[in-house]
């Protein structure tokens, strides 16, 4: 017996078959009431959590960066532009500009803030677990 798609993915739109009789598949595997492959369905709860308020731009952003998305031009139009926007990157690059002035002339600067946010280092105390004492960092040569 020859079997006939009867459901459609809700990610890439292929269609795929579906057993509505196997109630214990489906509880063992539920991304095939939505969609053709678990990745499809991760990639699914992600947006719909997206849509639904319960995560923002960035978070939806570091969820995608972690799943296969190698078939992304296969997707559902809608679904490769939602994809897209997120995962575009947006440069971010300010400057500051610095002025040294020496005894002879003053000297401008720009230095981009990325460069500046490297170099500075910021030494955060470390506290003891026991009793909450809090320990000054020492450094040994």
């Amino acid at each position: 017996m020859a079997v006939q798609n009867n459901a459609t993915c809700s990610i890439c739109g292929n269609p795929y078959y579906k057993c509505l009789s196997c109630r214990d598949t489906m509880k063992l595997q539920p991304w095939k009431m939505y969609t053709d492959s678990s990745e499809h369905y991760k990639i699914l709860q992600a947006i719909r959590g997206y849509n639904t308020g319960v995560y923002t731009k960035d978070e939806l952003k570091s969820k995608l960066k972690n799943m296969d998305l190698s078939d992304l031009e296969s997707y559902k139009e809608n679904i490769k532009t939602l994809i897209k926007d997120v995962l575009k990157e947006e440069p971010v690059v300010e400057t500051v500009e610095i002025i040294v002035e020496t005894a002879e002339e003053a000297v401008e600067t720009t230095v981009d803030v990325e460069e500046v946010v490297e170099e500075m280092v910021i030494e955060k105390p470390v506290v003891s677990r026991k009793r909450n004492y809090k320990v000054d960092k020492v450094e040994v040569e």
